[in-house]
């Protein structure tokens, strides 16, 4: 017999997304028992009412964030599963069957972690999905991960509730932390790339970056929790680790260079080893898209630098400053 599903969606000034999100859900093909909650978390426009329209139970308690709103999902839900996703998403038909399969073939499996599509032609979204797609083939690789997103993510509910579920002080990467949670308790979770979610990705370089960077100024709060995922996050590549620091080793000597000529040498030197760096991503994107092979090297440096002045803020400010109020 399949375990009862329950799919949770918080929903802020969704509008635009919702009525497909909601849509694609109820129509999905889990032959199991189902049902779908949107936490409207305190919208300003007709996500609520559009939900409801769609087929969807709506929830509302004030503004609890994206954490609060899925723990309050999670509260309500009486399936045995708990299935996330986010409201400008668009589930597959099969998503939800692909979710619970890797629950139903393994009992040890606690989470699982679904992946995105993306049908955008603007090279800045195509760049994003071969991001994604990079991160997925290494977890494939994996006998078991301990990163899970939200956007297509897969709790037993009993053991979601147990560990406490999203930490609701957490503006953002709260999916990093219930995940290394639930890793540091041995807790089995798995990769399900066949469980799919179509997505649109940002599409301009300013919105780009600054989405890096704040989700980097998070990270140093992650990572004092658990320093042992500094090396050993199944989701980040290693050699972004390396790109961070050669993007603002390669300001030094440039600015050194406008005064003193033999230091642009170091300028050349950093981006010969930026560029090496970048070799396995730009090996993939002739494989994938080579089309956009002109916007890669920027936008890799691009990546880097926010990444890396996020986390010089993050590491400045104390773990207190950075939790909602």
């Amino acid at each position: 017999m399949l375990p009862s599903v329950s799919v949770i969606v918080p929903a802020y000034n969704a509008q635009q997304t919702i009525g497909a999100c909601v849509t694609a859900i109820l129509h999905n093909d889990y032959a199991g028992r189902m049902e779908l909650w949107v936490v409207d978390d305190a919208s300003t426009d007709n996500t609520a009412e559009l939900a409801r329209q769609a087929g969807a139970t709506v929830l509302s308690g004030g503004k609890l964030h994206r954490t609060g709103a899925r723990n309050l999902g999670a509260r309500h839900a009486t399936g045995e599963i708990l299935l996330f996703t986010d409201s400008d998403c668009v589930p597959h038909p099969d998503w939800v069957t692909q979710m619970v399969a890797k629950f139903v073939a393994d009992p040890q499996v606690m989470g699982v972690k679904g992946v995105y599509t993306c049908q955008q032609s603007h090279p800045i979204a195509r760049f994003t999905q071969i991001e994604c797609e990079e991160r997925y083939d290494h977890m494939a690789k994996l006998p078991e991960i301990n990163m899970i997103d939200t956007y297509a993510a897969g709790f037993r509910r009993d053991i979601f509730l147990q560990v406490g579920g999203f930490d609701e002080g957490l503006a953002i990467l709260e999916d990093q932390d219930l995940s290394f949670r639930l890793a540091a308790q041995g807790l089995r979770m798995v990769f399900a790339p066949a469980a799919k979610v179509q997505h649109t990705h940002l599409t301009h370089a300013w919105r780009y970056a600054r989405r890096k960077f704040h989700f980097a100024e998070w990270k140093p709060t992650i990572l004092r929790r658990y320093p042992n995922r500094l090396w050993s996050d199944s989701r980040a590549p290693q050699y972004m680790k390396l790109q961070m620091l050669l993007a603002w080793a390669w300001l030094a000597p440039l600015g050194v260079g406008l005064c003193y000529a033999p230091a642009l040498w170091g300028v050349l030197l950093v981006g010969v080893a930026f560029v090496l760096s970048s070799v396995p991503f730009l090996a993939r994107t002739v494989r994938r898209d080579p089309a956009i092979l002109p916007i890669v090297l920027p936008m890799l440096w691009v990546r880097a630098a926010s990444l890396m002045a996020g986390m010089v803020k993050g590491m400045a400010a104390s773990d207190g400053a950075m939790r909602h109020h």
